[in-house]
C-alpha cells in the first residue's frame, strides 16, 4: 500500500491536468448535444464529410438522433483518444522513469521486490484510470439529463465501458514497452503514438473498401458503439479481447522486468 500511494501521490499532478481535460471536453461536448441534434442543416453537412473523417469521429449521422448517439461518436472518441494517450504515458513511463530520474539504485535496495514494485505502479495507475473512467461516464450522464435528453443510462454506461475497456488495452501495450525504453521522454512519445496510431489505422480503413483491413490493426475498431446504441449489450468477445491484451500484457511486463538487469 505505502508503493501504490507513493505512485498516486507521483503521479498527483498528471491525473489532474489529464482528468481535467478529458472532464472538460466531456461536458463541453455532452452540452453541445442538442446543437447538433436539432440542427437537420448541420447534420446533412455532415453527411457530406470524407469517409475517412465520418469514421475516425464517429460522425454517424444514423445514430446522431439521440443523446445516446452523440455519445457514442463525439464523446466517447475524445474520451479514448485522451484517457488512452494518458494511460498509455503512465504504463510506458511506469518502469523508465527510474532509470531515467537515477533512482532506481535506491529503489531496488528497500525491502522490496520488484514484482512488489511493478503491480503496485499498475494498481496505482488502474485505481487513477477508473477514476477518470467513473467520473466521465457521471458528468456525460449529468449533461445529458441538464441540456438534452436521455433514454438509457445503460446505454451511455457501455459505451463508456466499451471505451475504459480500449484505455486498459492501451495500458497493457505500454507495460511492455517500459522494459524496453531507456528514458521517460521517449516512454511519453511511444504512449502518445500507440494511441494516435490505432486512431489513424482506424481512419485510413474508412477512406476505401480497399484498406478496410487496416481497422483490424486498430483497437478503435473493437467495438462497434452504433451496435451499443441500438440496444444491443456490449461484445463479450470484444471486452474479452480488450482485457486479455491489458492482461497479456501485464504479466509479460512483468516477466521481462523480473528478467532484465535493472541498475546501470
Amino acid at each position: 500500500m505505502n508503493l501504490i500511494k507513493l505512485e498516486i501521490l507521483l503521479l498527483r499532478r498528471s491525473f489532474i491536468i489529464g482528468g481535467g481535460i478529458i472532464l472538460f471536453f466531456t461536458a463541453l461536448l455532452g452540452s453541445l448535444a442538442d446543437y447538433y441534434l436539432n440542427n437537420a442543416e448541420l447534420l446533412e453537412a455532415v453527411e457530406q464529410f470524407p469517409d475517412a473523417v465520418i469514421e475516425g469521429f464517429g460522425f454517424h449521422v444514423s445514430v446522431m438522433t439521440s443523446f445516446e448517439g452523440w455519445t457514442s461518436g463525439q464523446i466517447y472518441t475524445y474520451y479514448v483518444l485522451l484517457l488512452g494517450c494518458f494511460a498509455a504515458m503512465w504504463a510506458c513511463a511506469s518502469i523508465v522513469k527510474d532509470r531515467d530520474m537515477g533512482t532506481d539504485e535506491f529503489l531496488y535496495s528497500l525491502p522490496y521486490s520488484r514484482l512488489h514494485v511493478y503491480f503496485s505502479r499498475v494498481a496505482a495507475q488502474l485505481f487513477l484510470t477508473s477514476t477518470i473512467f467513473l467520473l466521465t461516464f457521471l458528468i456525460t450522464v449529468a449533461c445529458g439529463f441538464l441540456f438534452s435528453q436521455i433514454e438509457s443510462v445503460r446505454t451511455i454506461f457501455f459505451i463508456m465501458l466499451a471505451g475504459y475497456f480500449i484505455v486498459l488495452a492501451f495500458s497493457g501495450i505500454g507495460y511492455i514497452l517500459t522494459t524496453l525504453l531507456h528514458s521517460e521522454r521517449s516512454a511519453m512519445s511511444a504512449g502518445v503514438g500507440i494511441v494516435m496510431i490505432s486512431f489513424l489505422l482506424n481512419m485510413m480503413a474508412g477512406m476505401d473498401e480497399t484498406v478496410s483491413w487496416l481497422s483490424y490493426f486498430s483497437l478503435f475498431y473493437v467495438f462497434d458503439t452504433k451496435a451499443l446504441v441500438h440496444g444491443d449489450g456490449l461484445s463479450i468477445s470484444a471486452a474479452a479481447a480488450t482485457l486479455g491484451i491489458y492482461i497479456a500484457g501485464t504479466a509479460l511486463g512483468a516477466f521481462l522486468f523480473k528478467r532484465q538487469d535493472v541498475v546501470r
